[in-house]
């Protein structure tokens, strides 16, 4: 019994060192023991584009087919057997909010749901973004809100995954988070106009 112990403690060792390379590498990251790769994903109408997970993918298609008005203002990607989802919004052209307006809403929407304080990501800081938990049929999920603006429309992002999942939840939405801060995309997007 003690030479099993050891040996599960080593594999459990091992695969969380192997997991932590795979989280340091800036386009790879560890999702429920599957390893992922961020992909360029590019909402023509909202014009921006971001790197998401390539599991996230998987219900593009179908998400899309499923929009009542295909022209709505948003793109939503889903893996539902990984539970995750992200999902962007855009607010009106003429109605741009401070975010510190938006984190207010959702702490008066969301009371006692263990809401973050607004953080912005990177050297820009042209992302802010908070999180909060919220239990949904006795699972709590961690749902992170990102605001950033493109053109000349404000953006909302919604990214949201089981809080047991913490740590790489986290280092996904810091992923994300980073390629959306980086606005490289966004000008190569403006100047195709």
């Amino acid at each position: 019994m003690g030479k099993k112990y050891i040996d599960e403690k080593l594999a459990k060792a091992r695969r969380t060192y192997i997991e932590d390379m795979i989280n340091q590498k800036e386009d790879k990251g560890v999702w429920k023991g599957k390893v992922y790769s961020l992909v360029p994903y590019m909402v023509g109408r909202l014009d921006f584009c971001v790197k998401v997970p390539d599991f996230l993918l998987q219900a593009l298609q179908e998400s899309q087919e499923a929009a009542v008005c295909p022209d709505s203002l948003f793109a939503c990607m889903a893996s539902v057997k990984d539970m995750v989802s992200i999902t962007f919004y855009v607010t009106k052209k003429e109605k741009i909010y401070e975010p510190s307006e938006i984190h207010l809403l959702f702490g008066r929407l969301f009371p006692g749901n263990h809401l973050s304080p607004i953080e912005c990501m990177g050297e820009r800081g042209g992302v802010h973004y908070f999180d909060y938990i919220k239990d949904e049929f006795g699972t709590p999920f961690l749902h992170t809100i990102f605001i950033f603006e493109t053109g000349n429309r404000q953006i909302l992002g919604h990214l949201n995954g089981e809080a047991q999942e913490w740590e790489n939840l986290i280092q996904m939405r810091d992923k994300i988070l980073i390629t959306v801060e980086r606005r490289d995309f966004f000008e190569r997007n403006e100047s195709e106009d």
